[in-house]
């Protein structure tokens, strides 16, 4: 925060990557955020990307194909278990991603549903044409946080008929000049709502690469500059690098950049996608220079590993830190256990550095 600047008080928020259906889910319930609750859901407003749909029709199987999409569904089962721990449900999700259409206006009717129903708000999808352009707002600590969701694409699924708003979709990679007026329209209307904080969230990026794509720190820039306060990105599967932006037009204003979380209940177990961020934002409001104002004044970046505990009918899942699972393991692991743990360590290395070892 700037020089100067005193604070009133502080809220904490949590940011976790792609939430996906996975093997082992369904039996997941008393293990999957055992280790690491206190990162998600400790904090005073959670957040992750929900990126399986529910459904009342039948599950489709998980197939990967170039010759059609893959469908993400999700049961009920597995969406309670992913969602929550204890009483403790995630407070937000961004609906806004390439997998939110793989069942039709059904599926996002299906998937409010259930939100709805575990008090559960959501981003990106919009219930209704002035929806679009109304700002979505949490109160937290009696801070005003204003929040803007898009996905880049949704796998060329059609739009409902009637409703061709319903999800906010910027198609970043996907044309070389895309549209950006939207976002940044939506940025303005939380501003002139008076928000204290303004979060961009994305669904975008290219898949499996630990860098993002030029056009992407340009396109981040461009919405820190007009009024972003922190972007948070999703979709590659594997974590990208985080940076502090300070726009030119405001050099006072850090901007924190996270460009993927990576996915916190992977799809694949290759080590580069096992592991994924959690992040936590501390917010501050007070005064500077005799006006009131929130700043971020702290981003805390702690990489986890999602394993596999059991195989067939059996499996279950798991989140560790990674660092405690580093420290350990020439003790309590088999080495083919230890040399895995080590090949993720090396791709969260090249994605965000080797500083968060020393943390």
């Amino acid at each position: 925060q700037p020089a100067g600047f005193e604070a009133d008080h502080s809220v904490e928020l949590s940011f976790a990557g792609d939430l996906m259906a996975t093997k082992g889910l369904q039996n997941s319930a008393d293990t999957l955020y055992a280790n690491v609750n206190h990162l998600i859901f400790d904090a005073d407003l959670s957040y992750a990307n929900l990126e399986s749909t529910l459904t009342r029709q039948p599950i489709a199987p998980l197939e990967y194909s170039t010759e059609k999409p893959t469908i993400i569904n999700i049961t009920p089962q597995a969406y309670q278990v992913v969602t929550r721990w204890k009483e403790r449900c995630y407070d937000l999700v961004h609906l806004a991603n390439n997998h939110i259409l793989d069942c039709g206006e059904e599926g996002i009717e299906t998937t409010l549903q259930y939100l709805k129903r575990d008090n559960i708000r959501q981003i990106g999808i919009n219930e209704t044409a002035a929806a679009q352009m109304r700002p979505s707002i949490t109160e937290v600590g009696g801070i005003h946080i204003g929040w803007v969701a898009h996905t880049y694409d949704v796998d060329s699924m059609p739009y409902p008929v009637g409703n061709p708003n319903i999800v906010n979709m910027t198609p970043f990679h996907m044309e070389p000049d895309p549209n950006l007026s939207l976002i940044e329209k939506q940025i303005k209307n939380c501003r002139d709502t008076g928000c204290d904080f303004v979060i961009l969230s994305l669904h975008w990026g290219l898949e499996f690469e630990l860098y993002p794509h030029p056009d992407q720190l340009k396109w981040a820039h461009r919405f820190a500059k007009c009024g972003a306060d922190m972007i948070v990105g999703h979709h590659p599967h594997v974590i990208q690098k985080t940076e502090i932006y300070r726009p030119k037009n405001n050099q006072q204003r850090p901007v924190p950049i996270i460009y993927s979380l990576g996915n916190l209940t992977p799809m694949k177990s290759h080590p580069s996608s096992v592991a994924s961020i959690v992040a936590r934002l501390s917010l501050a409001r007070g005064k500077h220079n005799g006006n009131i104002c929130t700043y971020p004044t702290c981003l805390t970046l702690t990489p986890v590993i999602t394993l596999q505990h059991g195989s067939g009918e059996k499996a279950s899942l798991a989140i560790y830190e990674l660092s405690n699972m580093l420290a350990e393991k020439r003790i309590k692991f088999a080495d083919g256990l230890n040399k895995y743990l080590e090949e993720v360590s090396d791709y969260v290395n090249l994605a965000i550095g080797k500083d968060w070892r020393n943390q």
